[in-house]
């Protein structure tokens, strides 16, 4: 798979720049861009006067450029969430916005840490502008592949500029930048933490950053950015003390010993070329053809004694906690939910199940979030598959997806009606918008 983003200069190199009417650097790197992902074209333009179809539309490459060495690390490792728009998301992750006079593509970049994705939608004709981008079309590529398109197309546009006589720009200074902190473990981990907090570099607040990295030394890294990304209403992230504190007070003797220990059969393949929700599917399938659940209902006790909790753990409760995590510290290890209903409980609990499961078992914080990682959406996939199948669910509805029948099959799997559109929209069974439809009735 190959992402490409692709120039055809519109200037000689040795035309006079001064004499032109924008900025050297804009004339300098007019181009014909287009964007393209595995052959697909995102950026396909209609002219409306003369009538002509396009792969792209002039714009400025150095712009284009500079936008996204400066956002690089917030397109990739800042995730989505379920409010979907956070306060200056969009700034850092729609082309559309870029400025500058130019008619950027309607195209959004966002990251799961592990793909990132490409949704470009059609733009409207206006009476002022001759152009408009005709394509509908979203495309997840591994972060890698991402990664190597994005170098590809910022070396040659440096390339175009030193041939231009323009070797001391912006672009320069900050591609020089961003690639010593590529390349440094420490500066890397640092980035990352501002990104998935939703700050551009060095806008974070220093100790922030420091008590993050600091708690990644007994809690690991990849907790710690799950912790960050989750960035909660006060837009300060969890910190280590947080978490003890609520294990303490909300959650619950934890013996994982007790219950099942790992999958005897896996997913294959590599997950950066997996999307999460198939890992997830698989896995939940796996256990419950491991445990010989069969495709009905799993009973609480059951449930309970899988994860190695007593079952009272999923009764409703009226304490508060601010995620949803496992924690094992000091040879003890406890668990706490978030959902107050005991349909929110049990889900939550599969989810930090297939998190154990499926991630790194010596590691001692096992969070479950509202953010749309790569971690989160598999987590999941797991719990809905594994509580209530797909193959059951449809056999029991018999092609009836009425509210009513989707009410009354939440209460036989015992997950929230919520889960259920989830899973059918997912399969394709009904339209997405009952998912937002349903959000909306239900907050």
């Amino acid at each position: 798979m190959a992402f490409r983003i692709t120039t055809e200069w519109r200037r000689e190199a040795d035309d006079d720049l001064a004499g032109m009417p924008g900025s050297a650097v804009d004339e300098a790197t007019l181009s014909h861009v287009s964007i393209e992902v595995a052959g697909d074209t995102l950026t396909w333009v209609q002219d409306r006067v003369t009538g002509d179809r396009r792969k792209g539309a002039n714009l400025s490459a150095y712009g284009l450029a500079e936008w996204l060495v400066w956002n690089w690390w917030r397109l990739r490792w800042e995730p989505t969430d379920e409010t979907s728009a956070r306060e200056g998301w969009r700034d850092a992750h729609d082309l559309a916005g870029i400025g500058g006079g130019w008619l950027w593509p309607n195209i959004t970049i966002h990251t799961d840490g592990m793909h990132v994705v490409l949704a470009a939608k059609s733009s409207q004709p206006t009476r002022t502008e001759l152009l408009s981008y005709t394509t509908d079309l979203v495309w997840s590529i591994p972060a890698a592949v991402f990664e190597a398109g994005i170098d590809h197309f910022v070396g040659r546009v440096l390339k175009r500029l030193d041939g231009c006589s323009l070797g001391d720009t912006d672009l320069h200074t900050t591609w020089g930048e961003l690639s010593i902190e590529r390349d440094d473990p420490d500066l890397s981990s640092y980035r990352k933490f501002e990104a998935c907090l939703g700050f551009d570099p060095d806008e974070a607040e220093p100790e922030t950053i420091e008590r993050l990295l600091t708690d990644c030394e007994s809690l690991g890294e990849a907790a710690m950015i799950e912790i960050a990304a989750h960035r909660p209403s006060t837009g300060l992230a969890l910190s280590a003390q947080d978490l003890r504190r609520d294990a303490r007070s909300a959650g619950f003797d934890t013996n994982s010993r007790d219950g099942v220990q790992e999958l005897a059969e896996a997913p294959r393949g590599k997950r950066d070329r997996m999307p999460a929700w198939h890992v997830g599917v698989e896995a939940a399938r796996c256990l419950r053809r491991q445990e010989d659940l069969g495709d009905g209902p799993v009973s609480d006790r059951r449930l309970a004694a899988l994860y190695g909790v007593q079952e009272p753990l999923l009764e409703g409760s009226s304490r508060k906690a601010r995620i949803a995590f496992m924690l094992d510290e000091n040879g003890e290890s406890r668990t706490v939910l978030r959902a107050s209903g005991p349909t929110g409980r049990r889900f939550e609990l599969v989810r930090l199940l297939a998190d154990r499961l499926l991630f790194d078992e010596d590691e001692r914080l096992h969070p479950a979030t509202r953010t749309y990682t790569y971690r989160q959406k598999m987590q999941r996939a797991f719990a809905g598959e594994f509580l209530c199948p797909i193959g059951s669910l449809t056999d029991y509805l018999a092609g009836d997806y009425s509210d009513d029948a989707k009410e009354d099959a939440a209460d036989r799997f015992r997950v929230s009606p919520l889960a259920v559109t989830t899973l059918l929209v997912s399969n394709g069974l009904i339209d997405r918008r009952e998912i937002h439809e349903r959000s909306v009735l239900s907050a």
